[in-house]
């Protein structure tokens, strides 16, 4: 069985991923949930985190302000060493 892995970080991700998430779990798929935070606000990311009943995410992390290009380039090195493991 595979496992799926949900990427997310700002509020227009974290709104859509409760979709996924009930197909994945419909399908008894393990699934690993990523959220990286770029809006990590609880206005902007929590407090919808909390009203979807999204599932504990596994892996959570405050992208801290840097330029559009750093943040996605730190997203792309994390996700790389947990995709190569």
């Amino acid at each position: 069985m595979k496992t799926a892995i949900v990427v997310a970080g700002t509020r227009p991700e974290t709104i859509k991923i409760p979709y996924y998430c009930k197909s994945v779990a419909e399908k008894q798929n393990p699934l690993k949930l990523f959220h990286f935070g770029q809006h990590y606000d609880y206005n902007m990311a929590q407090q919808f985190i909390e009203g979807l009943e999204l599932p504990q995410t596994d892996y959570t992390f405050t992208i801290n302000v840097y330029s559009l290009g750093t943040q996605t380039a730190r997203i792309m090195m994390f996700m790389d060493k947990f995709l190569s493991v």
